[in-house]
């Protein structure tokens, strides 16, 4: 093939990639995007949650990773702005959206009926859940079903704030309740060490690091059904306010412009 064809050819293929990525919104089109840029920097909420986003303890480069923390770094990259993590909890990440003090929550966060009254959703991924307990625990020995985890005499654990609260209690609506306020780590697992629960909510993807983390606990109602990731099926996603739907809609187009990388990242972190 002629060299200057092949150099025509490829450089149409160039020019398409980059007409098929998403462009920023002109000026006047987000209040959002047009405040981010007079600022120069794009405020996001993390609180860090296996495997969506992580805090890295080796002292360099980013102190978080993972694929929220990717995702974000990409909305800074397209806006050429730097990007600022604002640390969080369950109970402040909404009110720190709503107050202004945050553009983004890259906290992941489920996708539910009442938060999508208050924020609106980026998706970028989908996740289960499951519970786990002591092997030794004589109260499970014979459950395999969701439905034989409804049992008063069962003590549930979770976290204040937590996607579990709003999900579980619908489904498992007999069960003795209790929440403790949030560790940090994925699941309330030091109350069930402790015996003082008998199960408490995992998502699903974070299950097997977990079983091989500390064998001694099993997984509810069963294995099968923990690792399908089809029991409680939920989208996680990033929030936003309400108020621009320019903002969100472009946010969305990069996430889906960059689903199989997210997916790549998701496997490595949970196959670690």
């Amino acid at each position: 093939m002629d060299k200057r064809l092949l150099v025509t050819i490829l450089f149409g293929l160039y020019i398409s990639a980059i007409d098929a990525s998403p462009r920023s919104p002109t000026p006047g089109d987000s209040a959002t995007i047009d405040q981010i840029k007079r600022v120069g920097e794009i405020r996001v909420a993390v609180l860090p949650e296996y495997p969506y986003l992580l805090e890295s303890l080796t002292g360099s480069g980013d102190k978080y990773y993972g694929p929220a923390w990717t995702i974000a770094k990409e909305f800074a990259s397209r806006l050429q702005v730097s990007l600022k993590a604002v640390p969080v909890s369950h109970e402040t990440k909404v009110p720190s959206l709503e107050l202004g003090k945050v553009d983004v929550i890259i906290a992941p966060m489920w996708v539910t009926p009442k938060r999508q009254e208050v924020v609106d959703f980026v998706i970028y991924s989908q996740s289960g859940l499951c519970f786990f307990g002591l092997k030794s625990n004589k109260a499970l020995q014979n459950i395999t079903t969701l439905e034989a985890l409804n049992d008063p005499t069962i003590r549930l654990v979770y976290f204040v704030g937590g996607p579990s609260e709003k999900v579980i209690k619908p489904v498992l609506p007999d069960v003795t309740y209790r929440a403790v306020p949030g560790s940090g780590s994925n699941a309330p697992i030091e109350e069930i060490m402790a015996r003082r629960a008998d199960i408490a909510p995992i998502v699903s993807s974070v299950w097997p690091k977990l079983k091989r983390t500390l064998p001694t606990l099993r997984a509810l109602p069963n294995e099968k059904a923990c690792a399908s990731n089809s029991l409680l099926p939920h989208a996680v996603g990033m929030a936003v306010r309400k108020d621009d739907e320019v903002f969100k809609a472009w946010l969305q187009e990069i996430v889906n412009a960059r689903k199989d990388d997210i997916e790549a990242e998701m496997a490595r972190l949970v196959s670690f």
